[in-house]
């Protein structure tokens, strides 16, 4: 390849440019994304956040070729991969997530529906790369990119591409745009990210077996971009006043377009599809002049909403912080759920003002990745499996949080408090007047509104869990359901008072069962159709041992050279409550085609359980016990 162009990156320096993709630039499609900042309402706590799109494509198209130029790819591979990277994000719209985000908490408005289009910004890139004319042009220009068909390039630019190994530069764990992202991001809001840029040519090797893999001798890259990652999401992007702009930018969004009639509404979808930042602004200051004041007051520091309380993970019970991750409301914004279901139950009963409810997290690194050969170890270790990025995802999940914005004086009334207590017995039955007291002197400080909407929050994610669970069950709820029907269904048989499952081959086994997965019919998780566990299914049962609901047990075991751990889940108190109140009255035809199908899984075999706890812990009949473990459809142990 031949690149007679180049460009000064902040990043990465003399960024290399062949004479098509110095020709792209200058297409309408990819110098719009001069005028949409990378970070949306970031710049209001990070004044340096003022940084493009159009900036990032061109980081996300030179770090592909980094990462690519040494990995058996011919020059026409190489192309399609660099302009894949070069288009990834041509389809974002004015302020980028944050307007995803804003359209996510109103779309389920009847009168703002069409808001609908706006929630993913990949559809919008597919069209352009597939069909817009400029494009056309500039490749047909060049005889070496004539031939690219752009159907195959837009959809490694959005990662559906049919060769996987196209995909994952623009969407894997570690890709040209993460490794992008997260130097950029971090150089702009002040922060050194510490990331070994030169080392990137060489970060991956072609494998025989697994294709594309990690070089264990540049692990240590790896690591230190998942940590400056996790970094810049639980710091910079969750930002409590930098979610908070993105909470009153979506208030104008809904007053300017229910204030407006259907001609505004078109100028809005004209503006969003081809427009920059600065026009929705002006579209935004004309049309909802109050919420825009609110938003002009943020800016300027002296903001009319502010921060009154954040409830972090160790404070959320394990029913709130179970439903912040498992809750998928088909496009909507659970923290918007939650909101309207808080507005509902203040009203009469707070002092003053609303409440803006917000809920952020941090995806975890879950992608195994393997690499090649570690010191003594025979086979391709994995990254989730070291040390350093077990801490990352650790971490990650600790850092699930509800936050609430409102007015100064906030408040809410003696006999909501009390209402609230007096319902959260369903989720905590050990809770009563006295017991609450007792949390509000010691704990709260007297506070019944910090304390009260904690309280009033988790009993609204708990109503919105068992809707879900009785009509779309979520990921997670596949994976607890099963471990808690299970379970439950053999401590009942076997009257054995705490039971585990054996390991995440066992609790793998029961889950990807024929029986279980036709039960579940098309809500069954995507993710989980693996032959073997997936970093996602890993992810979701140490989530939910973190979050207090199944309890695990380790051992260590020898295998071939080296020492693994083998975790056992069993239930906890909360765990068990939470199954029991999703699960009953069981008045869902779903809910009852899962119970039947682990009945039948589990019963027919329910003597060769019997057996081999009756041989635990009598003298002799090792041989015996591993064959009835061998027998066993899930295995169980004590």
């Amino acid at each position: 390849m031949k690149f007679p162009h180049s460009l000064r990156d902040p990043i990465h320096g003399l960024v290399p440019m062949t004479a098509c993709e110095w020709e792209l630039l200058r297409t309408r499609a990819v110098s719009r994304l001069r005028g949409i900042r990378q970070m949306g309402m970031a710049y209001v706590v990070f004044p340096g956040a003022h940084h493009t799109r159009f900036e990032h494509v061109i980081g996300a198209m030179h770090t592909a070729g980094l990462l690519a130029e040494r990995l058996s790819f011919d020059d026409s591979e190489l192309r399609l991969i660099r302009l894949a990277a070069l288009f990834h994000d041509i389809g974002h719209r004015p302020f980028s997530h944050s307007l995803e985000d804003a359209a996510r908490r109103h779309v389920d408005r009847p009168e703002l529906g069409f808001l609908h289009q706006f929630l993913d910004h990949e559809e919008r890139t597919y069209q352009l790369v597939c069909h817009d004319p400029e494009i056309g042009e500039v490749l047909a220009r060049h005889p070496e990119y004539r031939e690219i068909d752009r159907k195959q390039l837009a959809l490694a630019a959005i990662g559906e591409h049919a060769r996987a190994e196209f995909n994952f530069f623009t969407h894997s764990e570690i890709d040209a745009d993460r490794i992008d992202y997260v130097l950029r991001d971090s150089y702009y809001c002040g922060f050194a990210p510490g990331v070994d840029i030169q080392a990137l040519r060489e970060l991956y090797v072609p494998d025989p077996t697994y294709g594309i893999v990690l070089n264990s001798e540049r692990l240590y890259v790896a690591q230190q971009i998942l940590f400056a990652r996790y970094h810049l999401i639980s710091h910079v992007q969750n930002n409590p006043f930098s979610r908070l702009g993105d909470l009153i930018l979506a208030e104008c969004i809904r007053d300017a377009l229910l204030a407006s009639g259907e001609a505004e509404r078109l100028e809005f979808t004209g503006i969003v599809n081809e427009g920059q930042d600065a026009d929705l602004e002006h579209f935004l200051r004309l049309h909802a002049p109050e919420a825009w004041g609110k938003l002009r007051g943020l800016v300027s520091g002296a903001p009319l909403v502010e921060e009154l309380v954040s409830y972090d993970f160790r404070v959320l019970s394990p029913v709130a912080r179970y439903g912040i991750q498992s809750l998928r409301l088909e496009g909507l914004s659970v923290a918007q759920q939650l909101q309207e279901r808080l507005a509902a139950e203040l009203e009469g009963h707070a002092l003053i003002g609303d409440a803006l409810i917000d809920i952020t997290r941090v995806k975890a690194p879950t992608d195994p990745l393997p690499t090649t050969p570690t010191g003594l170890v025979p086979w391709h270790g994995k990254l989730t499996e070291f040390p350093t990025i077990q801490g990352i995802i650790a971490a990650s999940h600790d850092g699930a949080a509800l936050h609430v914005y409102g007015p100064p004086d906030l408040g809410v009334t003696d006999e909501a408090f009390d209402r609230w207590v007096d319902r959260y017995k369903l989720l905590d039955p050990s809770m009563d007047a006295a017991k609450a007291e007792g949390m509000l002197a010691e704990l709260w400080a007297g506070d019944k509104t910090r304390m009260g909407l904690l309280l009033a929050m988790e009993e609204a994610t708990f109503d919105l869990l068992a809707e879900q669970i009785r009509h779309a069950p979520s990921r997670m709820d596949v994976l607890f359901l099963v471990c808690y029907l299970t379970l439950g269904l053999l401590e009942q048989v076997l009257g054995e008072e705490r039971l585990y499952i054996d390991g995440m081959e066992a609790v793998w086994a029961i889950a990807r069962h024929p029986e279980v997965v036709a039960a579940f019919g098309d809500r069954y998780p995507k993710a989980f159709e693996t032959s073997e566990p997936s970093g996602t299914f890993s992810d979701d049962l140490g989530y939910l041992q973190r979050c207090g609901l199944l309890y695990v047990m380790t051992r260590l075991e020898r295998v071939r050279n080296a020492f693994v751990e083998r975790p056992k889940y069993g239930g906890t108190g909360w765990g068990r409550r939470l199954a029991r109140l999703m699960t009953e009255p069981a008045d869902s035809e779903k809910l009852a085609r899962i119970d039947a199908a682990i009945r039948r899984l589990i019963l027919p075999q329910q003597e060769v359980y019997r057996e081999y706890f009756a041989l635990l812990g009598a003298s002799g009949g090792a041989a015996r016990r591993r064959e009835l473990r061998r027998l066993m459809p899930v295995a169980i142990t004590r």
